[in-house]
């Protein structure tokens, strides 16, 4: 029960009320400002990161997100490493959750994961075709603790999820998790570390 890192999340502050991702994030991926965005994001964790460390605390992984119009971006990764190396960070504390992109990043020491496995893009053929050191597992694979149909089915694959990304050497974290009995049945079949409501809900720095 010791914390692990983090993930930046962001909000908008707007007109007296908390707009959520869902609501602005499409508007910015389809006008292609989504990019600005998250170097925003990236560059905050960074100095909130150079912060802590300059007051003596213990640095954290944080976990920034990543669009997939970054694809279109002609130096992303000079730009990601860039922005690391400005605030004189280790590579290592930053990890960069973007599924198609990650082999530049691992060369430069810069830890990558793939969210929301199994769903959308995130595949098999993902975790054995490109070098992710983390395996973030999304909340729909997670068995609830009530009895409903298809619980043992979920059970058996969350079980051999687990146990595959592990004997690939990769690290899993389970997302959304918000119950005491899904803590204690993650931590029975191995998962590594785990995010979600069962500890709180999103904070500020």
């Amino acid at each position: 029960k010791e914390i692990f890192g983090a993930e930046a999340l962001v909000r908008w502050h707007r007109k007296g009320r908390l707009s959520t991702p869902v609501e602005f994030v499409p508007l910015l991926t389809n006008d292609g400002s989504i990019i600005k965005l998250d170097y925003y994001v990236l560059e905050e964790v960074c100095k909130w990161l150079r912060k802590r460390i300059d007051n003596g605390f213990e640095p954290l992984r944080i976990s920034v997100n990543f669009s997939r119009k970054h694809l279109e971006e002609k130096n992303m990764i000079g730009n990601i490493v860039a922005l690391i190396d400005k605030y004189e960070l280790d590579h290592q504390l930053i990890e960069i959750e973007l599924t198609e992109i990650v082999n530049g990043l691992r060369a430069n020491g810069i830890v990558t994961s793939m969210d929301d496995f199994g769903t959308g893009f995130s595949s098999l053929n993902m975790i054995k075709n490109v070098d992710l050191q983390v395996i973030k597992i999304d909340k729909s694979f997670i068995p609830l603790e009530k009895d409903y149909e298809g619980k043992d089915k979920d059970l058996i694959m969350f079980y051999y999820i687990i146990k595959m990304v592990k004997k690939l050497g990769k690290e899993t974290i389970a997302e959304g998790v918000e119950t005491e009995q899904q803590l204690d049945y993650l931590r029975e079949v191995g998962c590594d570390a785990v995010q979600g409501f069962v500890f709180d809900k999103p904070l500020p720095a």
